[in-house]
């Protein structure tokens, strides 16, 4: 028969603060919040669940791995913006940014900006509704579609956020294949 030992330990995690009990083979509980807690010296691995506000006063609901954001969860920023999805080691790395003007962002991100293929929805621009693709560093860079409000598509290359070779097709039906240049038609084209 196991032999179950209860430890009581302090804990400060971020803004949280509370008493940590070791329930047995490394799980434990604090305030109705699960823990994972390896055994081992403090400054080990941990694994939380629950509800943590940041410094910099972001309330984040989800999962943490050593200190830091991690796993599936929502974190709320102190400007209104929403970020709901994967956090890796502390940053948002796939989900749906909501900012607070309305635009949402859906896809992968990398220090801080929309990175892989994503898909941007504007809430307010008078001009562009949708541009997906692949961004790189925050901007559009290689294959993607821009739709605006008067009905154009273009669907072809990007450089640097800019349309730069490809196929435009006009709200009233008129097309332009080519390359293009600060947003309008360049060199060779039909």
């Amino acid at each position: 028969v196991g032999k179950c030992i209860f430890v009581a330990l302090a804990l400060q995690w971020g803004a949280a603060e509370g008493i940590l009990v070791q329930v047995h083979q490394g799980s434990a509980a604090q305030d109705r919040q699960l823990a994972d807690v390896r055994p081992g010296a403090a400054g080990g691995t941990s694994r939380r669940e629950g509800n943590r506000t940041t410094d910099n006063r972001s309330v984040h609901q989800g999962g943490s791995l050593d200190g830091k954001l991690h796993g599936n969860g929502t974190r709320t920023y102190p400007n209104g913006d929403v970020f709901d999805g994967e956090f890796l080691h502390g940053e948002p790395s796939h989900g749906k940014w909501t900012f607070d003007n309305g635009d949402t962002y859906e896809g992968g991100w990398h220090r801080g900006n929309p990175h892989g293929n994503g898909k941007m929805t504007y809430a307010n621009d008078d001009d562009i509704a949708v541009l997906q693709g692949f961004w790189r560093n925050g901007t559009v860079h290689g294959y993607g579609k821009m739709t605006h409000r008067n009905g154009d598509l273009f669907e072809g290359e990007f450089l640097y956020g800019e349309p730069s070779h490809g196929k435009w097709t006009f709200g009233n039906g008129d097309t332009y294949e080519g390359a293009w240049h600060r947003d309008r038609p360049h060199g060779n084209g039909k």
